[in-house]
């Protein structure tokens, strides 16, 4: 038992899923180039992407069925969607007992998370590349690190990087309506939002980029969108990232498990299998009379002394059967 303890030590020891999780538990200093990658997708890509996104959904939400002059729909029938499902959105939360403008402000935070959830496709697909992209990176800077840091980056999957969108629900929704109860929405989001709209509208060579758009409104979005994106793309990150931990730690106590399993069997089948051997047999020499070697030799064995006893009897018989017959 303990020669099978000792292999599965061996083998655990030799796991590149041990080596990381090794790793992991001395808290390896990541590359530089696994930093960036992050700062890339994270930062950059995911917090713009989603914020872009997010700022001209809850503008449509909001001004989607504005018409113009003419009383034609300014943003088509798309745009009409987006207002009505707003519409409606909030009405479901007045319905719940939230006054007007704390279910305007549930709206935002609901579909800014809701359209912002169409940018988690491209995340996962980055994320499969991550090892590759951040060693590429350290390469180009010539800070390539051992394959054993790259190895320890938490493995995303579907599960983590849709789990860790959802796991943001929990970080905004909170967010908002404690700010919301302080005031602080308005205060810090929708106010300065419009006085900047405002402005911009005060200043015509500045207003003619933003055309038939409510600059207003467009501002005071902006401004939401700007803090809550930021939330949702932190939460993103580090809770998408700590549900790939433990899925991984799962998979590698599930992996050493079956190898501990196969090890113990591999043990318990071979023992059986040498007992069962058919043992050779030996013939033990027994030590040679050295004085009476010659006798030793010749001494009869145990059949022929038994012949020699039956074969004297019969004969004594047959002669006293003779004499009596005579």
């Amino acid at each position: 038992m303990t020669d099978l303890t000792a292999v599965a030590q061996a083998t655990d020891t030799q796991s590149p899923q041990s080596e990381s999780a090794r790793i992991r538990d001395k808290a390896q200093k990541r590359s530089t180039g696994l930093k960036l990658f992050d700062a890339f997708l994270y930062p950059f890509f995911t917090n713009f992407v989603v914020f872009g996104i997010s700022v001209v959904a809850t503008y449509l939400t909001a001004r989607g069925s504005m018409k113009d002059e003419q009383g034609n729909l300014v943003y088509g029938k798309t745009g009409e969607f987006f207002q009505k499902r707003g519409d409606w959105l909030v009405k479901k939360f007045e319905g719940l007992g939230l006054n007007h403008n704390s279910a305007d402000m549930a709206k935002m935070v609901f579909f800014s998370f809701a359209d912002g959830s169409l940018i988690a496709p491209f995340v996962k697909l980055f994320e499969d590349r991550r090892e590759k992209i951040g060693r590429a990176i350290d390469r180009t800077i010539g800070k390539e690190a051992p394959d054993a840091v790259y190895a320890a980056e938490p493995k995303q999957g579907w599960l983590s990087v849709l789990g860790g969108r959802l796991a943001t629900v929990s970080i905004v929704v909170p967010t908002a309506v404690l700010l919301d109860k302080l005031g602080l929405n308005d205060k810090l989001f929708k106010e300065p939002g419009l006085k900047v709209g405002k402005w911009i509208e005060s200043k015509p060579s500045l207003a003619k980029f933003f055309g038939k758009l409510d600059i207003p409104e467009v501002t005071k979005v902006g401004f939401f969108e700007f803090f809550y994106t930021s939330v949702c793309t932190a939460g993103l990150y580090i809770s998408s990232r700590f549900f790939a931990r433990l899925g991984n730690k799962h998979a590698e106590h599930k992996a050493e498990t079956k190898a501990g399993l196969a090890a113990g069997h591999h043990g318990d089948t071979l023992l059986p299998q040498l007992t069962n051997q058919p043992q050779p047999l030996v013939e033990i020499a027994k030590p040679a009379n050295l004085l009476g070697s010659t006798q030793e030799q010749n001494r009869p064995t145990s059949p022929e002394i038994a012949t020699g006893i039956f074969g004297q009897e019969a004969q004594t018989a047959k002669a006293n059967a003779h004499s009596i017959h005579a």
